[in-house]
């Protein structure tokens, strides 16, 4: 049996072995870029989620800052009629039976808008009690206050503006 060798066979590499060696490589390089690629999609996806809440918060935002707008507008209406109704009486003068007291409800789509004018002229200023000026007054005002409540007098516990 005569065996023939050919030198050329195993010299000549098939295009299989050729790039067998590099295979590893090319997969990951394209796992890497996969990985990139998918790394940037993320990114991008979290960054239009974030502008699209952000969004949302500055509408709702306005939306709330034109309700209180308007609800401001529509106090100051009431009070114009009331003013109005009042020169038409001849009596200028305000008192909490009238309608501008009243609470006013207004359904929203997603809520409601409730106010109310509350009196701030019927309310004790406590910063008057530091006042020297008004200090005499106040203290007339508490004493005729504190006999109202039914609060004994009793000086350790009364502001010191007030004790003469």
């Amino acid at each position: 049996m005569i065996i023939k060798f050919a030198p050329y066979l195993l010299l000549k590499k098939t295009a299989y072995q050729k790039y067998s060696s590099q295979q590893g490589f090319v997969l990951i390089t394209v796992l890497m870029i996969f990985a990139a690629a998918s790394i940037m999609i993320y990114t991008i996806q979290e960054n239009q989620n974030f502008a699209r809440q952000a969004t949302a918060a500055m509408i709702e935002y306005d939306q709330a800052d034109a309700y209180l707008q308007a609800a401001e507008q529509l106090a100051i209406y009431a009070l114009s009629q009331d003013l109005d109704e009042d020169k038409k009486q001849g009596i200028l003068m305000d008192h909490l039976s009238e309608g501008w007291n009243k609470a006013v409800a207004y359904p929203l789509d997603q809520g409601n808008l409730r106010g109310q004018i509350i009196d701030a002229q019927g309310r004790l200023n406590l910063n008057d009690l530091a006042d020297t000026q008004r200090s005499a007054n106040m203290k007339i005002i508490l004493e005729k206050l504190f006999i109202e409540l039914g609060i004994p007098e009793n000086k350790e516990f009364m502001p010191m503006a007030v004790i003469e």
